[in-house]
């Protein structure tokens, strides 16, 4: 990838924060502090403890809304097998162990608890996590500073117009989160656009600690207008 395309399309995104506004940006930072107040790995309730921290007064559209989506299927897993759920989790946020392991492991335990589900709600048939871009948001919920949303088309168009010598596969999660650190890296030297997302975010609403999710948006820009 080369370094003066990155910066580039930095400066670009910059621009159109400033003059667009963060309307379609910010409720991210709100959804992180929900996050961070709720969350509870080991909940004696599970499915009310995971409604509130995944809550937003903006928008939802991260899990695919309250009925017939990831959040409202997880819930029923709650439901159905707190115990195992919180133990997905926690193998999940464990980070003694390959990310990429992680990933796939929390994917096979949902499509378990699918078969499960299937037999007292015959008519569910998806699970939405197949998908690695949920699965990175609790991630990033659980750890913003360290990880944010895997989108995996955004990226690619983003890694072809940074000219990166190859393209990630859809499966290399690793390669991905390291990209997006280095996106993040850069990002945090444009001291105008740090300085305007901060003021954006002061009120008391929104998670005011280190996040990645500029790196997120940033590709998601590139991506999308390249």
């Amino acid at each position: 990838m080369k370094v003066d395309k990155i910066k580039e399309y930095i400066v670009h995104f910059r621009k159109h924060i400033m003059s667009s506004g963060t309307d379609e940006m910010l409720f991210k930072w709100e959804i992180q502090k929900n996050f961070q107040q709720y969350w509870e790995g080991d909940a004696s309730d599970m499915a009310t403890m995971f409604q509130k921290a995944l809550s937003s007064k903006i928008s939802g559209r991260l899990w695919g809304g309250s009925q017939d989506s990831a959040k409202s299927v997880m819930v029923e897993f709650m439901e159905m097998n707190p115990l195992f759920v919180q133990a997905m989790f926690k193998d999940l946020f464990d980070e003694n162990k390959d990310i990429t392991m992680r990933i796939e492991r929390f994917k096979f335990h949902c499509n378990q608890l699918l078969e499960d589900l299937q037999k007292i709600r015959k008519k569910a048939n998806h699970h939405y996590h197949s998908d690695t871009k949920i699965i990175s948001l609790y991630l990033a919920l659980n750890t913003p500073a360290q990880y944010t949303i895997f989108d995996y088309e955004p990226f690619k168009k983003t890694m072809q117009a940074i000219e990166a010598r190859t393209m990630p596969a859809a499966y290399d999660v690793e390669r991905f989160f390291k990209t997006a650190k280095i996106f993040d890296t850069f990002i945090r030297q444009d001291e105008d656009l740090i300085d305007f997302i901060n003021t954006e975010i002061e009120a008391d609403s929104y998670y005011h600690g280190y996040t990645m999710y500029l790196a997120y948006d940033f590709y998601q820009y590139v991506g999308k207008n390249v």
